[in-house]
């Protein structure tokens, strides 16, 4: 595997971190991890109140932008279905390797995002 390629199975992650993360090089070996960034309170809020099946997604947006998130309508559609909130990653398909899912390396021992609740809204 390419060494790109060789650090996404290894669970590592390898640009730039989705909203709600920040990047983080372990000391151990330099790669990069995901830590909650200062946005993490209000995307787990965001995907709690979707879950609830009480607000649209503009609603959601719109109250997240009344909170200091400034986020366009795109954009929050885009985190909604990013599978990267559930810890995952995908890996695409190159000569060697078909399109997979690998869990990602948090340096943090609690997950900041519950997957069952990311996953309902996927």
């Amino acid at each position: 595997f390419p060494s790109h390629d060789k650090a996404l199975i290894m669970g590592f992650w390898t640009g730039t971190a989705p909203r709600g993360y920040k990047n983080h090089r372990t000391e151990l070996d330099k790669r990069s991890t995901l830590i909650p960034s200062q946005d993490a309170p209000l995307i787990i809020e965001a995907f709690e109140k979707m879950a609830s099946g009480l607000y649209s997604a503009d609603e959601v947006r719109r109250l997240m932008n009344s909170k200091g998130m400034k986020i366009s309508k795109n954009q929050f559609l885009n985190i909604i279905r990013n599978v990267s909130y559930t810890g995952k990653i995908w890996i695409k398909p190159t000569k060697t390797v078909e399109y997979i899912l690998v869990d990602f390396i948090l340096t943090t021992q609690d997950a900041t995002f519950n997957e069952t609740l990311v996953s309902t809204l996927q």
